[in-house]
């Protein structure tokens, strides 16, 4: 088995903190169900170049490339994005 491991780069709305806290929470129930491990997690405190600053960047290892493609594609997934963008939006 090969693992892989991708970044994750977050933004979190100060506007609703309830909404990025719902996501994270939702978000790491399910990188247990499918064995994800986060490797560790990065607070940005200020850009050096470049556009909006993110507040976060994370690493997480899957378990292979199949796990995380359907973690990404599944409708849990799609929910709690759905969830955050509509607090961005409001």
């Amino acid at each position: 088995m090969k693992l892989k491991i991708i970044l994750i780069i977050g933004f979190i709305n100060p506007l609703n903190k309830q909404s990025f806290d719902y996501y994270a929470t939702n978000m790491h129930q399910q990188y247990d169900m499918v064995g994800a491990v986060i490797i560790k997690k990065y607070p940005i405190v200020h850009n050096v170049f470049g556009g909006e600053k993110p507040d976060f960047i994370m690493v997480v290892e899957f378990p292979n490339q199949q796990v995380f493609q359907t973690l990404f594609a599944s409708d849990e997934y799609k929910i709690s994005c759905l969830f955050e963008k509509k607090d961005l939006v409001n």
